[in-house]
């Protein structure tokens, strides 16, 4: 799960299935603290707008291609991340269901909430 402070993403799935998680860590949001799950499927193709300060990542349940656009050019210094599996982040129990993920290293050592520094 990472979120930017600066970067806005925008996703479609072009194939497969995935299932998103999304949580508000803007302080100054109606929604701050509000976590949720959806699923894209490329069978019923919308778009997924999520702006700065919006924790986020996904699981494939299915072969899935993502296509996404962002308005700033990447970097890659405009991530921060938190521990996917971290119960305070309030998700779904869908969100924990199936199989351990296979996360890389960077994502397997990211902080818990209650540790981010870099909070938006």
């Amino acid at each position: 799960m990472h979120y930017h402070k600066l970067q806005t993403d925008y996703w479609i799935a072009v194939a497969g299935k995935l299932q998103v998680a999304l949580v508000d860590l803007r302080p100054k949001s109606p929604t701050y603290k509000v976590a949720k799950c959806l699923t894209m499927d490329s069978a019923e193709p919308e778009g997924l707008y999520i702006p700065p300060g919006v924790l986020h990542g996904y699981k494939v349940l299915n072969e899935a291609t993502i296509m996404y656009l962002v308005d700033v050019e990447y970097t890659g210094k405009d991530e921060y991340g938190v521990r996917w599996n971290d119960p305070a982040l309030g998700l779904p129990a869908s969100w924990y269901d199936g199989p351990e993920p296979a996360v890389s290293k960077r994502d397997a050592t990211a902080p818990l909430l209650a540790g981010l520094k870099d909070r938006p």
